[in-house]
């Protein structure tokens, strides 16, 4: 935490953090979902990537609508 600190205030550089962590064997569990839609109210989020074998997604952001096919926005990292 110290060197994370220094870095942050003294020498003004930025830091990405990475925590791994899977979120259910096929899909999101629905326990996990509004707790990953609270990460995309915090401005300093950058996306989630995540995915499975031979498929992999970036979750760039959520929208929530009155229509049936609100949810994730998501990319797909081999497409772009």
């Amino acid at each position: 935490m110290d060197e994370i600190k220094k870095l942050i205030y003294e020498d003004k550089k930025s830091i990405l953090v990475l925590i791994p962590i899977r979120l259910g064997l096929d899909s999101i569990q629905k326990a996990y979902l509004e707790q990953v839609k609270f990460h995309y109210q915090i401005s300093q989020n950058v996306g989630i990537a995540g995915g499975k074998d031979h498929m992999a997604l970036y979750l760039c952001g959520y929208e929530e609508t009155n229509q049936r096919k609100s949810g994730f926005i998501y990319l797909d990292p081999h497409q772009i």
